[in-house]
């Protein structure tokens, strides 16, 4: 035992001996050092003898003769007196008035262990996990037999005006299934019922134009319906007649053709052969800022009004032109009197091909191009 045991078990037993008024002359000798492994002689007295708490408890270190003779009983303990025990003496008024205590060995701290995690717990039935920061989950449908199609296809992916096409699809779970063929706007257009798993033969309009597209609907009994598209691209058959023309295919070759112009207080007017068309475009700002008209007049009808007399320096319109002039609603009005007669030309018209708001592009007498602004918003020269 270490050395300051034995000092604490001494001055144990001194204190233990001075409260039972014990007198005995110690009789083993000590030195200062821990003792051999001998039992200590105790003397009880005729006292009913009182148990006592343990001074020191064993070490696990210590052999049991040691923790036996260590502990030993209630009594007055014989030994003899030592440095230790004197000094242990100088203490007693100290240790008398010291609430005693009870010296226990600390056990030796091991470093605490950092806790492992917990392995997931399964939630009951009934409980329901919350997520943290994250999007409200989508429901998952459940495995049903709804209508589904499995796929849509053509026998190309781009073909020219007029060619002939062939579509293949298969559906499954399908009360109904329809093939449409969507219009340049995205309306639904012609439609044919077919069976979930075919294929159909299709000729392409020569007037088509950029693409054409399909729509298979696969309808179930209850109403629902899923759609798939199929759009086929459809090259360019013509070319714009003049320079620096729209990004986009002409809805058809030009329409040349013999023409005409006038030029008007008020405006111009122009005319087709080839369309049979008679153009105006108002320079007054007003809406609408250009019309069409159609040729109406033939040879053999009267070519002017003779009642009217234009101003001097100014012309009356004739033929197709004069017969707009003065038939048509406001348009005399807002023109006034021609400014110099008609001159004849070749000209040429086209036309973009969007589905809806095209262009209108016409040859003028002196080569440049009229361009006409889609619902007769505007017009200027090019």
């Amino acid at each position: 035992m270490k050395w300051w045991l034995w000092q604490a078990l001494a001055m144990g037993l001194l204190i233990l001996a001075a409260c039972d008024g014990a007198t005995s002359a110690p009789e083993a000798a000590v030195n200062g050092t821990p003792a051999p492994e001998t039992e200590a002689t105790v003397v009880r007295p005729p006292t009913p003898p009182v148990t006592a708490s343990p001074v020191v408890r064993a070490s696990p270190m210590v052999s049991e003769g040691e923790s036996s003779t260590a502990a030993g009983d209630s009594g007055a303990a014989t030994a003899t007196p030592t440095p230790a025990m004197a000094q242990a003496a100088d203490q007693r008024d100290v240790a008398e008035h010291t609430p005693e205590v009870t010296l226990t060995e600390a056990p030796v701290r091991a470093a605490t262990p950092t806790p492992s995690p917990l392995p997931p717990t399964a939630l009951p039935p009934s409980a329901t996990p919350r997520p943290t920061n994250t999007a409200s989950p989508t429901a998952t449908p459940t495995e049903s037999s709804g209508a589904a199609v499995d796929y849509f296809r053509a026998n190309v992916e781009e073909a020219d005006p007029g060619d002939t096409i062939t579509l293949e699809w298969a559906a499954m779970g399908a009360e109904t299934v329809t093939l449409w063929r969507l219009m340049a706007t995205g309306q639904l257009g012609e439609f044919w019922d077919v069976s979930e798993t075919g294929s159909f033969v299709y000729q392409i309009p020569e007037h088509a134009r950029n693409w054409t597209t399909f729509a298979l609907a696969v309808t179930e009994a209850d109403g629902s319906t899923d759609m798939v598209t199929l759009e086929i691209g459809l090259r360019c058959p013509d070319r714009w007649y003049f320079d620096n023309p729209p990004d986009i295919c002409p809805a058809r070759a030009a329409v040349v053709s013999a023409g005409a112009e006038q030029r008007f207080q008020g405006g111009v007017l122009l005319w087709s052969a080839g369309e049979d068309r008679i153009y105006v475009l108002y320079g007054d700002g007003q809406s609408p800022q250009w019309a069409a008209f159609t040729d109406e007049w033939d040879p053999g009808e009267p070519e002017s009004a003779p009642a009217l007399e234009p101003p001097a320096g100014f012309y009356q319109p004739v033929r197709g032109f004069g017969q707009v002039w003065r038939e048509q609603p406001g348009v005399r009005e807002r023109l006034g009197w021609a400014l110099e007669e008609e001159v004849g030309y070749q000209t040429a018209v086209q036309r973009t091909s969007y589905a809806k708001y095209n262009e209108t592009f016409i040859r003028a007498m002196d080569g440049g191009v009229w361009q006409l602004r889609a619902e007769r918003s505007g017009w200027e020269k090019r």
